[in-house]
Parts: C-alpha cells; sequence; structure tokens
C-alpha cells in the first residue's frame, strides 16, 4: 500500500506552496478552463491582473481573452466566467489568456509549486489520478487550496476532501492529513 502526505494551504498562504498543489475553484474559473481545452484551445496563461491580460494579448495578437471581475465580463475581453458560453466557444488551436477573481488569483500565488494542478467539478476524477501518480512516482507531498470568490473557501472544503477521498481510493492509497488549513474567512484574511 502506499502513502501519500497531504496538507491544505489557504489562500493567502499559497505562496508557500511546493511540490503537487491542486488548486480548486468548483464551478467557473477552472470549468471554463476545463471546457476551453476540451474545445481544442492550445495553452491557457492565468494572470494575476487585467493588465498582464491585455499586454500579453499585445505580443499575442491572436489571443482570446477570458475572465470576470465582480463576476462581470472585463471590458475587452472575449469571453466572461461561463462555462456554459465557453462550452459552445470556437477555440481550437488558439491560446486563452484567463483572469477571474479567485481561481486565476489562488494558482498564480501557487506558481513555486513544483507542479500546479487546477481543479473543478469536471476535471476532478482526472486531476485526482494524476496527482495520485505524481504523488507516488516524485514522493512529493499534496497540497489543497480550496479558493471561491471573495476567497472565503468554508464551504470548499467538502470538495477538497472529497478529492482527498478520491485520492485515497486510487491504487490502495494510503492518506495522512497533516492539516494546517487556513480558512480563507475574513477572521484569517490577515495571515
Amino acid at each position: 500500500m502506499r502513502h501519500i502526505q497531504i496538507s491544505r494551504v489557504g489562500f493567502f498562504r499559497a505562496g508557500e506552496a511546493r511540490g503537487i498543489t491542486i488548486v480548486i475553484d468548483v464551478i467557473r474559473a477552472f470549468t471554463v478552463a476545463a471546457y476551453a481545452f476540451a474545445g481544442g484551445a492550445s495553452r491557457i496563461w492565468l494572470v494575476r491582473t487585467t493588465d498582464e491580460a491585455f499586454a500579453l494579448r499585445e505580443r499575442e495578437p491572436d489571443t482570446l481573452l477570458a475572465g470576470e471581475i465582480g463576476g462581470r465580463l472585463i471590458p475587452g475581453f472575449d469571453f466572461n466566467n461561463s462555462p456554459a458560453r465557453m462550452a459552445k466557444a470556437l477555440v481550437a488551436a488558439r491560446l486563452l489568456i484567463q483572469h477571474t477573481g479567485a481561481g486565476t488569483q489562488g494558482a498564480v500565488n501557487a506558481a513555486h509549486s513544483r507542479y500546479l494542478l487546477i481543479c473543478s467539478l469536471v476535471n476532478a476524477a482526472a486531476t485526482a489520478h494524476y496527482a495520485s501518480t505524481l504523488a507516488t512516482e516524485t514522493f512529493i507531498e499534496l497540497k489543497f487550496m480550496a479558493l471561491a470568490s471573495g476567497q472565503n473557501c468554508d464551504g470548499f472544503s467538502l470538495y477538497s476532501t472529497s478529492i482527498t477521498a478520491l485520492l485515497a481510493l486510487m491504487n490502495g492509497s494510503s492518506l495522512s492529513h497533516s492539516l494546517y488549513w487556513k480558512h480563507c474567512s475574513s477572521s484569517d484574511q490577515s495571515k
């Protein structure tokens, strides 16, 4: 039986994440990314600011911009953060640059991880399988970061627990939890 070490880290400690980090944005940002890849997008670049997105588009004029600020389409962007719209979009062989208020911010903050995986409901099983394979082959610790709008992730801890359970079921893994989970509620935002 294999043993996988898992810990959880909140939004404001994401920069400390190393090893294999799974950033979870349950419904929108990473569902949009999964649908873009399913539609044939060649690459997706995640950015911290809209200014970065526009600057990168100047360098790569055929780029598509997707994202939101406060749940609304960003002026000058091609797509909002709607999975339904992305599922119908013509993105084959295109570079997509994505900026959102939660998911992409968490991923960019965790950029120092050796392996950075993005996870949503639509790719949870595939993410768990790949993370399990990486952890087994590399003996690197897994980190979870669950995100929500405003970085309040209390409602998402069940989702990260579900991913943990999927990992445990894969290939007879045994899990050990080193929980230094920092909930992203307003009381913890300064930590």
